[in-house]
């Protein structure tokens, strides 16, 4: 929308939670029936599970849209054997606060394509054209990283696979603990060839209020959120196409995220969840 484009939402998928190939090939038909081909699928990996990435690309490639891929929730995840951002014409990443990797703001935008680098890179810099004053030539952004938010990130980053086996040791100790109970599955569950970072440790309810877990929670000090509210439900942007199946409001209305970043947070967690559950 900052650019002039309209999006087209479409649907996630049981398997990984991510986008659906199916429903994407069926959104790019009707796109190309009005004639308005779209420009880039955005393929997001929603909470570090990377999606279909094999079976996305093909449809991409049948129709030649490049893939602009999400990856901000993904560092350290993999989709055989290649790290997450790596797929698409442009990958980016997050190092918001919340992240495995933080830089305290900001992130990472990664290509293969010099012609792409150099000109996200001029475009960061307010667009300033290389000589020994000011001189624009195209709208430009300050998006540039502090020094000192770079340190930290480059720090963070040699550490990532340790940050990554706790979040997963959180994860396992979460499902060995909560799939005792009948009322609450810890999920999505990793398939052949996809390795997620477990970036958020997220559970499905089958029967209990998710806004009552919520709040009793928050009320012992434990904050636990809703999963993702589906974009094409939001106020604003319901007005724009969408191909859906009804999956991603079905997580939105029985999913929840736990507190991952500490081994020792789990344990809390999960008696105050058993009480409730």
């Amino acid at each position: 929308l900052y650019l002039g484009a309209s999006p087209v939402f479409v649907d996630s998928e049981p398997i990984t939670w991510n986008i659906d190939p199916e429903l994407l090939e069926l959104a790019v038909l009707e796109k190309l029936k009005e004639k308005r081909k779209p420009r880039c699928v955005i393929v997001v990996h929603g909470y570090g599970m990377p999606a279909r990435i094999k079976e996305l690309q093909s449809i991409c490639n049948k129709y030649d849209i490049p893939i602009l891929e999400d990856a901000a929730e993904a560092v350290g995840s993999s989709y055989e054997g290649v790290p997450a951002g790596r797929f698409g014409r442009v990958g980016i990443y997050s190092f918001n606060n919340n992240k495995i990797v933080t830089s305290w703001g900001g992130g990472a935008l990664v290509t293969e394509s010099e012609e792409i680098y150099k000109k996200a890179l001029f475009w960061a810099s307010q667009s300033r054209e290389d000589k020994p004053y000011y001189v624009h030539t195209d709208i430009g952004f300050n998006y540039r990283m502090g020094p000192i938010n770079a340190a930290a990130g480059i720090l963070g980053m040699k550490e990532v696979e340790v940050k990554v086996a706790v979040r997963r040791s959180v994860f396992d100790l979460y499902k060995k603990t909560l799939e005792t109970s009948s009322m609450a599955r810890v999920t999505p569950e990793e398939v052949k060839g996809l390795i997620s970072n477990r970036w958020l440790t997220t559970i499905l309810l089958k029967t209990l209020n998710i806004n009552d877990i919520v709040t009793k929670m928050d009320g012992k000090g434990i904050e636990c959120r809703r999963l993702w509210n589906p974009m094409h439900a939001q106020p604003y942007y319901c007005k724009y196409p969408s191909f859906v199946n009804g999956f991603s409001e079905d997580l939105f209305n029985k999913g929840l995220c736990l507190p991952s970043s500490k081994l020792g947070d789990v344990v809390t967690v999960c008696n105050e969840l058993v009480k409730g559950l």
